[in-house]
C-alpha cells in the first residue's frame, strides 16, 4: 500500500451555512484520516476534482463519507 499525501484539500461549497461548511470539511478530513485507499503505486498527482451534490436533507456525516468515496475511487483509478 502506499502512502497518500495531501497538500491541499479545498471544498467549493454552495448551499451551505458557513457553519455546515466547517463542520463539512472537519467530517471529510476525518474520514479521509480512517481511510486506507490501495494504490498500486506512488503517484504523484497535481489537482483533482470531482463534483458532488448534496442530496436533499443527506447529512454532513453522509457528505463527507461521499466526497473520500469518490477521492479514493480516482485515486486508486490514477495508480
Amino acid at each position: 500500500m502506499a502512502a497518500v499525501e495531501i497538500d491541499r484539500l479545498a471544498l467549493k461549497l454552495s448551499g451551505l451555512s458557513e457553519h455546515e461548511g466547517h463542520v463539512l470539511v472537519w467530517k471529510t478530513r476525518e474520514e479521509l484520516a480512517m481511510a486506507f485507499p490501495t494504490i498500486s503505486q506512488n503517484t504523484r498527482i497535481e489537482g483533482m476534482k470531482i463534483g458532488i451534490d448534496r442530496q436533499s436533507g443527506e447529512s454532513m456525516d453522509s457528505l463527507s463519507r461521499r466526497i473520500v468515496a469518490d477521492l479514493l475511487s480516482q485515486l486508486a483509478q490514477t495508480g
